[in-house]
């Protein structure tokens, strides 16, 4: 590892640096400290919200008014305060002692606070006799002294019906009576709750005043505008709460602006005027700093006035803010009163505080009695620490496992942070599992639930959780239960560093680790860098050292952009943290800086190196224990050796250090540091380096076991060699090269283990990576020899060059061998050249025999076909240079193969005179030593033909028989053809002919194969004569690769042939034909380009045996009936795609093949190459071939140039007189057939003649009659049926001389007429009746079906779609209803319009057919439990397909189409809701229903965009007349839409409408009492008789007619689908008004569960004021809780 690399930076993480902050996670109790401020965050979670807003919510108001017969919670404390020091009413209470005490009082200040506190006692008591005897009282005193605060409280007395009957519009009156403080600010909750006030009405209307916010903050205000300087204590109380209610009000923006800073002010003045609450809310914006700069000491200080009145929540958090300065005394002292009102946050402290001993003395069981005080009191936080406690087992409480869990459990689920952050470690631990029979103290861990953690830790996060925010983001780093995710990971850390919690520097720590590991190393070194500079030393020592440490190793990085390389301050930073902190990391690194040295800075100092990784040694760093041992093995260290560094391997590996265990086996393997070597403790030392990962151990493993199996002959070697092996493939997994190596030519060689050559090329693939040469080589033996891998002879070569450039030295003779095989002479010579001077192999076999190759190329001989110009002699040595080697070779080394080739050069005169005699000998010496057959072959010929001295017969043939009896071929086979026709004077004898034939074609000679399949189809053995044709032809003979391929040709079109057979026949066919005319051979080129121009591959390929000409292939085929599906579809698209492509193919490798034989002057080849070039298209190149054939006398070519003249194409002016001119004469003087239909089609249509219909019928009838031309057939019968031409008998009749004509013309092509055939199909569809109506042919739909199909396989559209629509729409069996579905997707891919639509209207709606008896259970009649109907689906509903169809028919302007369109993105249907693109899809479609006349969608199309019209206030005057012309379009069962919105529209007045509400309610009135679509008016009756619309206000009408939208919403959604969301919108309105009714008790009992139960139905189904009011109730949280 280099220190100047910045490799180890991102991904390494030496000496095991880590943030460390994590780990606190795994001790919750050490985030609950006294003297920080975590306890403050734990008691505020719990007891005191954190937001401004959720300390001012309505419902304080709303729950609490002058008329409710409760006080709030802190009024209440402090009244009772109050009362329990001074006692003024007796607690038997009578008019008579009020008025007493009243009378008596010395002014309004007394009397008002006797009322008061009357009026306290009697809630209190809550008596109805008290209450009567107070009324009494007030009214009697309000009357004689008309006090305005006696008036108020005798207002609620009328109000709330206390002691005397309700009257709530006389107590209204009352208060608005008199002008005062008290009553300005009781008449603001009048109008704040309204009256009835909900106490009294539960949650009734409020019929006497509706709620008014406005009027209600104006009354608060007045009450708020007298002078607290002149009142009485009572009236600066009142005066004080409307101050604090209108802060509310502002704070909320409720009935008011909102305006924070004015709402403070108003706050400020409650609690000026000793608003304990106001000065308690005060305190919390100073601590929190909310809307006002944070000021902790006017925290307290108001805390404390608010605390003085006896507010428990101020006197908590006082008590909390002195604990956290300190100041224990006066803090406890808080708590304890605030604990004697029942605080649960301020036992919650007290706990805390007993626990760890803080400002009191540590007391478990006072702990505890707090927690459980506090847990009784429902405080979250109570229930986490009370948990922990009885999950740990702490402060002298037994494990209680199951009790813990529930507690963390509840205080995780009401939201605790810290709980739900160790409710997921609990989690990812699998410690939540307790079986509920077991003890208490006994647990069972389970199965990590890490999803289920992850889930608990977000969830923390959003309390704040800081430890929480940095489990997740190390969860995301390591993939802990969630996917790798880096950035989520510094998502994690960089919110908990934004935090202000005491782990801010370590979460910055991990940002920068995880920075550096994805090497971002600029922002991980900045975040290092200032983690350095502002950490404090000793709270945050250890981020500070990381930071510091990471620091100084990048600066000694000198290729990171943006962050200096400065070794200097490097080595500065190192030395200081190891000097200061003896951090042994930092003494490692410098060790490391020594070691490696810095130019310039610091040399390389071994000896300073080995003191700093020994002092890192010393202090536990075990990689710097390895590092000196490493040193001393390698000899850095002066008089220190491998056996010094024994002990320190050895306390390394003790330590666990994987490398130093490899090391220590290698010690006791080789005998280092020992006495000698242990195999066995080695072997100890190599398994525990393997099992921590080490490849080199487990190669070595393997090792000592193949030697044990090697040296051992006991039972036991097998099991020696199986341990190997096991080691070897271990190692090899872990990409050790000599494990790969070595498995991978076992599994070559087959040795021991099996032959697997797919793991073998793995293996040494593998090995070949690391530049191992023997793997490389042998890899190129396996791509050599097609082992493993396909035969590739540039790879091997490849790999053998690679192996030569390693060292390997068999290397280049493997290279030089393979040219010399493929013919390629130069490269092979070069190669041999370069073998024979290896020095290892120089004076070896293989040495000499490089010299003997590269000697025998440089003369030309070969033994090998070569390839074709590829031979350049200029590149080898002289022959005379040659012939030395060889005769060197010969003479000197006596190597004797190089015998025969240096006879050869003495009988061809080759690099020395000829010499026969020399040549004799050297031949005669191969075979006397070698037994070389070529050598006697030679000889013979020498013998027989009187090369010799003298002609010797009979030793010519001993030697020809020697060598034929050793095999050569050439030999053999010259036995053959002498015995076969009788040479050298010996009888005929074809039994011995046949003999030496069957020999040399055992040999592998071409030519005796071909002779031996004559001889074979002479004695008419047709399977022998094909084996040896396809031999020779293996062989390269010409002919039999000819034969042999039109022989397969012929094969693929006999009857009764297997399709399976078909195929294999085709590919034996063309690749015999290719092989011959890849020879220039012209009959197979010809061949070849019928055979493709026919596109027979392709419809072989593309064939299927169980297809007839009238059924196609479907799914019910194969014994299923679950329908065509849409897979089926795109399969079948794939396949036309892909049979297309194929016979393009075909056609062009046609084209190839006659312009190859035209090119060797073939013409026929000329004129079909013309005519394939014709056919596709390609005029051009077209015209060239036929002109070429032309020039050369074909007539049919001159037709074909007179079209071109006639119809003009490119390189050829469309000249139509002249064309016509040359037609006639190819017809009348040339007598070219091919004429007379297009001399026809001229007439009919006018090109380059006069038009004339009776002459072109008569040409057309002479094409007819000698060609039997279909076309001309077809043409003749549409001008009979159009009426253009008269009949031959007037007595005819035209149309069954049309079908006649048709017929013919289908009879007379060879694959039908496509046309023609749709023509019948319409005649049999319809019959054919006279002008009397006499039927002259019945109708036959069978017979039109099968036309139908016939002209649908012809690619004819019309054809497609009629059939389909035929199938599609009638009861026709599952067969035809998919083959109609194939048909339609075919003729929509074409482009049909009207086939696209069908198609998307099919995919929209789904086509689904009910199978009934046999057809349904076909198949399963073993199942009992199958029933006689089976639902299959033939088009699955599919949108995104729909959408796609509609969208290309509605390019071409199908009305429909486009109208479908306007649906899907009016309602989202796959597509996302896009109402502008929606009117424009209707107002297109409008304009094309317009234009094309009545269709079935067009009211539809008008109706929809009249309502998206309707949204549009400036736009309804439109849609009104919309829905009017809807209403006149659509069929009768739908006109009740457009009736529907007209009449709203007259209800409302919408667009300008003239307003007719009581006949539009009496419209609707009626249309509700339709069973079918009543139901889409039940709402707007209901909201008539809820507002007084049109008809009296009838709130129980209105609640009927609401429940008849919800209760009958089932029975109509699926009538219409356009129309299921409105249903739905309708049933979501309902069901919240319903819900209102039974919330405010509105003539229904009050039931707020089935309230509550409706606002979440009407919420899930869309309603926003649902949503609205549900998000308003999860907002409200009582602090008071």
């Amino acid at each position: 590892m280099s220190i100047s690399s910045n490799s180890d930076l991102g991904y390494s993480n030496k000496s095991g640096l880590s943030s460390g902050w994590t780990t606190l996670s795994c001790d919750p109790f050490s985030q609950i400290e006294a003297n920080t401020s975590a306890f403050t965050e734990i008691t505020d979670q719990s007891t005191i919200t954190l937001s401004r807003k959720s300390l001012y919510y309505s419902e304080q108001l709303a729950n609490y008014s002058p008329f409710s017969t409760t006080l709030p919670s802190y009024q209440a404390s402090s009244s009772a305060r109050e009362n329990s020091s001074t006692c003024i009413v007796d607690y038997m209470m009578t008019a008579e002692k009020i008025l007493d005490e009243l009378m008596n009082s010395s002014g309004p200040s007394e009397y008002h606070r006797i009322i008061k506190d009357a009026f306290i006692k009697v809630q209190e008591q809550n008596d109805p006799e008290d209450w009567q005897q107070f009324f009494i009282a007030i009214s009697q005193f309000s009357s004689s002294t008309q006090d305005t605060v006696a008036n108020v409280y005798l207002a609620r007395c009328f109000i709330s019906g206390l002691g005397v009957t309700a009257n709530i519009e006389h107590g209204f009156r009352l208060l608005k009576s008199q002008e005062s403080c008290e009553t300005s600010y009781a008449l603001g909750h009048c109008y704040f709750n309204g009256l009835p006030p909900p106490s009294t009405t539960n949650g009734g209307p409020h019929t006497i005043q509706e709620v008014d916010r406005v009027a209600a903050f104006e009354y608060f205000r007045k009450a708020a505008s007298y002078d607290p300087s002149i009142s009485t204590q009572e009236t600066v109380s009142t005066i004080a709460e409307a101050q604090c209610i209108m802060a509310r009000m502002l704070f909320q923006g409720d009935g008011v602006t909102q305006n924070s800073k004015e709402a403070l002010h108003y706050l400020m003045l409650s609690a000026e005027n000793n608003n304990m609450y106001a000065q308690f809310l005060i305190g919390v914006h100073y601590e929190r700093g909310f809307d006002i700069a944070q000021d902790f000491e006017k925290a307290k200080y108001y805390y404390g006035k608010s605390a003085d009145q006896g507010f428990a929540d101020a006197q908590a958090a006082l008590g909390i803010k002195l604990i956290a300065e300190a100041q224990y005394a006066q803090g406890i002292d808080w708590l304890q009163k605030a604990v004697e009102k029942g605080n649960s946050r301020a036992h919650v402290l007290l706990g805390i505080l007993h626990e760890k001993g803080e400002g009191v003395s540590q007391n478990d069981e006072m702990a505890l009695f707090h927690y459980k005080a506090a847990v009784e009191s429902n405080n979250s936080a109570a229930q986490y620490i009370f948990g922990l406690v009885l999950y740990f087992g702490r402060l002298g409480r037994q494990k209680n496992y199951k009790e813990g869990i529930r507690l963390i459990k509840q205080s995780a689920y009401s939201g605790f942070p810290y709980a739900q952050r160790v409710l997921g470690q609990l989690y990812q631990q699998g410690s939540l599992s307790v079986v509920d029979s077991s003890p208490a103290d006994t647990r069972y861990r389970t199965k990590r639930n890490e999803k289920e953690a992850i889930r608990w830790y977000k969830r923390a996060t959003t309390g704040k959780d800081v430890l929480a925010m940095g489990i997740l983001g190390n969860c995301h780093e390591n993939g802990n239960g969630v996917d790798v995710d880096y950035e989520k990971a510094l998502s994690y850390y960089a919110k908990a560093a934004e935090q202000d919690s005491p782990y801010i520097f370590h979460a910055q720590l991990s940002q920068a680790l995880l920075l550096q590991k994805m090497a971002k190393h600029l922002e991980a070194f900045r975040l290092y860098s200032f983690i350095a500079e502002h950490a404090n030393k000793e709270k945050d020592s250890h981020p500070l050292q990381i930071a510091r440490m990471s620091i100084a190793r990048y600066h000694l990085c000198a290729n990171i952009e943006d962050i200096p390389y400065n070794p200097v301050l490097s080595l500065n930073i190192l030395t200081v943290l190891a000097e200061t902190t003896n951090n042994p990391h930092a003494h490692y690194w410098l060790g490391s800086c020594y070691d490696e040295g810095i130019p310039d800075v610091c040399p390389v100092d071994r000896q300073k190196a080995f003191y700093h990784f020994r002092i890192a040694a010393e202090a536990g760093d075990n990689d710097a224990t390895f590092l000196i041992a490493y040193m001393m093995s390698n000899h850095v260290i002066p008089d220190k050796g491998p056996a010094d560094a024994f002990p320190w391997y050895q306390k390394a590996a003790l330590k666990g250090h994987r490398t130093s265990m490899y090391s220590l086996g290698l010690c006791y393997y080789k005998g280092i540091g020992i006495e000698k070597p242990n195999m066995e403790i080695a072997l100890e030392w190599f398994e525990k380096a393997a099992r921590m990962g080490v490849a080199d151990s487990m190669s070595y493993i393997g090792r000592i076991y193949l030697q044990k199996y090697m040296s051992s002959q006991t039972e036991e070697s097998m099991q020696y060699f199986k341990t190997a092996l096991v080691w070897l493939k271990k190692a090899a997994d872990k990409n050790d090269t000599y494990s790969q190596r070595e498995l991978g030519k076992m599994h070559l060689s087959g040795k021991v283990v099996e032959i697997n050559y797919d793991l073998a090329v793995t293996l040494l693939e593998r090995a070949s990576q690391k530049n191992d040469p023997e793997a490389v080589f042998y890899l190129g033996e396996c791509y050599y020899k097609g082992t493993g891998v396909a035969k590739n002879n540039e790879a091997a070569i490849v790999h053998y060059m690679r192996a030569a450039s390693l060292g390997y030295p068999l290397a280049y003779t493997a290279v030089a061998e393979l040219y010399y095989e493929v013919g390629n002479m130069n490269l092979a010579y070069d190669h041999f050249m370069l073998a024979s001077e290896v020095p290892k192999i120089v004076n070896t076999k293989i040495g000499k025999n490089a010299k003997l190759m590269a000697a025998r190329i440089a003369l030309g001989y070969y033994t090998v076909p070569v390839i074709q110009n590829s031979v350049d002699s200029s590149a080898f040595i002289r022959p005379t240079v040659a012939f030395d080697i060889l005769s060197n070779l010969s003479i000197q080394d006596q190597f004797t193969h190089a015998f025969q080739p240096l006879a050869f050069c003495y009988l061809n005169g080759n690099g020395t005179a000829a010499n026969i005699m020399q040549a004799s000998f050297w031949f005669r010496k191969a075979a006397d030593e070698l037994n070389d057959s070529i050598s006697l072959f030679h000889l013979a010929e020498i013998y027989g033909s009187g090369l010799e001295m003298h002609t010797d017969i009979e030793l010519a043939l001993a030697f020809l028989k020697k060598s034929a009896d050793l095999g050569y071929s050439e030999a053999q086979f010259r036995m053959g053809i002498i015995y076969l026709q009788g040479e050298y004077g010996l009888p005929i004898d074809e039994r011995t002919a046949m003999h030496w034939l069957r020999l040399a074609a055992g040999n592998s000679h071409a030519e005796s194969m071909w002779t031996l399949s004559k001889l074979s189809g002479r004695i008419d053995q047709p399977e022998l004569e094909l084996q040896y044709q396809k031999s020779a032809a293996s062989l390269g003979h010409l002919v039999a690769m000819r034969t042999l391929g039109q022989k397969y040709l012929h094969f693929v079109n006999a009857p009764f042939t297997d399709a399976l057979l078909i195929k294999d026949y085709l590919e034996e066919g063309l690749k015999y034909l290719h092989l011959a005319a890849d020879r220039g051979d012209v009959e197979s080129l010809v061949i070849l380009g019928h055979t493709y121009a026919n596109c027979t591959k392709t419809k072989v390929k593309f064939s299927n045996p169980v297809t007839t000409k009238n059924h196609l292939p479907t799914p019910s085929d194969d014994d299923t009936h679950n329908g065509f599906c849409a897979s089926d579809l795109e399969e079948d698209d794939e396949e036309v795609d892909s049979k297309w492509q194929s016979e393009e193919d075909e056609k062009k490798l046609a084209i190839e093949c006659f312009e190859q034989a035209s090119a060797l002057g073939d013409l026929n080849a000329t004129v079909l190459a013309a005519e394939a070039w014709h056919e596709q298209k390609q005029y051009t190149a077209a015209l060239e071939f036929f002109e070429k054939a032309a020039s050369q006398g074909s007539v049919i070519a001159r037709f074909f140039c007179a079209r071109y003249c006639i119809e003009g194409h490119p390189g050829c002016p469309a000249d139509p007189e002249k064309g016509f001119q040359e037609l006639l004469i190819c017809a009348q003087e040339l007598n070219c057939v091919h004429a007379y239909n297009t001399l026809g089609q001229c007439y009919e249509s006018g090109v380059g003649v006069s038009k004339n219909d009776q002459l072109a019928f008569e040409w057309y009838y002479r094409a007819a009659e000698t060609t039997q031309d279909a076309e001309a057939y077809y043409r003749m019968a549409c001008m009979y049926a159009e009426e253009r031409v008269p009949l031959s008998d007037p007595s005819m009749n035209k149309d069954m001389e049309a079908y006649r004509l048709y017929n013919l013309a289908v009879e007379a092509s060879p694959e039908s007429h496509g046309l023609a055939c749709y023509e019948l199909a319409m005649y049999n569809m319809n019959g054919i009746t006279d002008n009397r109506h006499q039927v002259l042919m019945i109708a036959d739909v069978c017979l039109a079906i099968e036309y139908l199909r016939t002209s649908a396989e012809l690619n004819v559209t019309k054809s497609m779609l009629g059939l389909a629509l035929l199938f599609l729409n009638d009861d026709f069996p599952l067969e035809e209803q998919e083959e109609g579905f194939r048909r339609l997707a075919h003729a929509a891919e074409l482009g049909l319009m009207e086939a696209q639509f069908e198609l998307g209207r099919f995919y929209h709606l789904g086509k689904e057919v009910i199978l009934v008896g046999d057809e349904a259970n076909e198949g399963e009649e073993d199942d009992e439990d199958i029933e006689g109907e089976e639902e299959c689906v033939v088009i699955p509903q599919n949108f995104e397909k729909a959408y796609d169809l509609f969208c290309r028919s509605a390019a071409q302007k199908h009305p429909t189409a486009t109208y479908y369109l306007g649906l899907y993105h009016q309602h989202g249907i796959f597509v996302a809701p896009d109402l502008s693109i929606a009117l424009e899809q209707y107002e297109i479609a409008v304009q094309l229903f317009e234009q094309c006349g009545d269709a079935p969608e067009r009211w539809q199309a008008e109706f929809n965009l009249a309502c998206i019209l309707h949204h549009d206030v400036e736009s309804r005057h439109r849609a009104y007349d919309l829905f009017q012309v809807a209403q006149l379009h659509a069929p009768e069962e739908s006109k009740f839409l457009s009736k529907i919105m007209i009449t709203r529209y007259h209800l409302y007045g919408w667009g300008n409408v003239p307003v007719q509400a009581e006949q539009a309610v009496s419209t609707l009135i009626q249309f509700s009492h339709d069973e079918k679509f009543g139901y889409y008016v039940f709402l707007d009756i209901a909201s008539c008789y809820e507002t007084g619309t049109g008809v009296p206000q009838d709130l129980r009408q209105a609640f009927y007619w609401y429940g008849e939208v919800v209760g009958k919403a089932h029975l109509v959604g699926d009538n219409d689908n356009f129309l299921d969301e409105e249903v739905e919108e309708n049933e979501a309105n309902a069901m919240f008004k319903l819900a209102e009714f039974y919330r405010n008790g509105w003539v229904v009992s009050k039931d707020l569960e089935k309230a509550e139960d409706l606002y979440k139905l009407a919420a899930n189904k869309g309603s926003q004021a649902a949503q609205e009011y549900l998000s308003i109730m999860l907002q409200r949280t009582n602090i008071y809780d």
